[in-house]
């Protein structure tokens, strides 16, 4: 649900400010502050509620009903945009913090809850703190598939089919479905105790400030370059494959399901969680991406004779783009994927403090990957190009 919002939310916003790619890095960023302030807030406040499944219900209640009521915010938000833009356009960046300023207070309240969803089901599943890197890393694989499934059914069904605002109320509704639900799960367990904090071990692994220091630092720095990769990436496959929403949302659905893929990965990992396996993970990234200039050379003689021994017909141009996407991007974003369980393992040392945990890592790689997408579209790639912007990126990871 939340990617089918973002599909609509950027047509709205597009709709106001135009859609320019900074107009458009601008409202993502609004759109991932969001969920990194949720993640951090609402991870804390999972620790300390009786039923995390039961909250889990009220915040995606709370995502429905406040979605719902972004379209008629967008309308109004047009009159006061406008009102606005013209005294602020001799203001240096003031139309760009304009926007965003407008846009995250649209937001702010459907993706507060949304970043919220993580660290509360983390600490509704998970019984010990051994148990972390595969619950988590099953939870955030799952959220993954979702989304990418989600950006396939609004570019191709959803906004085509019924419209920005009956998408919205369509998709708000399944959210309040999900909410009931899980309410209604949650008063079935009223009866059952939670887990004795005396049957988890308090601490697990390394678990010192400087090892927590070090994994909120790695986790930061990868979402950054993760999305230095990601707009960069967009850029040079847009030239090759075209900039239709179709080619967009293929590129998305490609990194999307190779992070997903490399979280399930991780689920299936015996070999205890460590910072030699966060440091191999992020090498992956970097080795990825080395892969992927590589292939870019060849890649469009690739997708010429593909499409010329298929005809040119729709599906199978939809699908060649994809496979190619997916054969330059799926290293490194499996690595990527990976990344997420791995560190919340090592940080996460507490079983009483494992929504607060969970959140930590959450956010600051959210917030890692919102200075990243300004990074790339504001600076690096416009003043190093694209091919030096990703080069940049992976001397970080290495």
């Amino acid at each position: 649900t939340g990617l089918v919002y973002e599909v609509i939310w950027v047509r709205l916003t597009g709709l106001v400010f135009g859609n320019t790619s900074h107009a458009i890095s601008v409202v993502l960023g609004a759109f991932m502050a969001g969920l990194a302030l949720g993640s951090w807030w609402l991870g804390r406040k999972a620790d300390r509620v009786s039923s995390p499944l039961r909250f889990y219900g009220l915040l995606e209640i709370g995502i429905g009903i406040s979605a719902s009521l972004v379209p008629l915010a967008f309308r109004s938000l047009d009159t006061l945009y406008w009102a606005f833009a013209p005294s602020l356009e001799n203001v240096p960046g003031g139309n760009g913090l304009l926007r965003f300023l407008t846009s995250f207070l649209i937001l702010i309240v459907p993706t507060f809850l949304m970043g919220g969803t993580l660290p509360v089901l983390a600490r509704f599943f998970t019984e010990a703190v051994q148990e972390v890197q595969r619950k988590v890393g099953l939870l955030y694989a799952l959220n993954t598939f979702g989304a990418a499934f989600g950006t396939l059914a609004a570019a191709l069904f959803f906004v085509p089919q019924l419209g920005n605002t009956r998408s919205t109320f369509l998709i708000a509704a399944l959210n309040v479905g999900i909410g009931l639900t899980a309410i209604l799960m949650a008063s079935r367990q009223q009866g059952k105790s939670a887990v004795p904090e005396q049957q988890t071990p308090s601490v697990a692994g390394q678990g010192d400030a400087k090892t927590d220091r070090l994994v909120l630092a790695a986790l930061a720095t990868s979402g950054f370059v993760s999305m230095i990769y990601e707009v960069a990436w967009t850029r040079a496959l847009t030239a090759m494959i075209g900039s239709s929403t179709y080619a967009f949302s293929i590129m998305l659905v490609t990194f999307l399901v190779g992070i997903a893929l490399g979280s399930s990965i991780a689920v299936k990992w015996r070999r205890g969680a460590g910072l030699r396996l966060l440091g191999l993970t992020q090498l992956g990234v970097a080795g990825g991406a080395l892969l992927f200039l590589v292939g870019y050379l060849v890649a469009p003689y690739i997708l010429i004779a593909l499409l010329k021994a298929l005809s040119y017909t729709f599906p199978a141009v939809m699908t060649t783009q994809f496979l190619l996407c997916a054969a330059l991007m799926i290293f490194s974003t499996v690595c990527m994927g990976a990344a997420m369980p791995v560190a919340s393992q090592i940080y996460s040392n507490k079983l009483t403090v494992l929504g607060r945990s969970i959140g930590n890592v959450y956010s600051v790689n959210t917030l890692g990957a919102i200075a990243g997408s300004l990074a790339a579209g504001f600076i690096l790639v416009p003043l190093l190009g694209t091919e030096r912007a990703i080069l940049a990126g992976l001397f970080v990871n290495s």
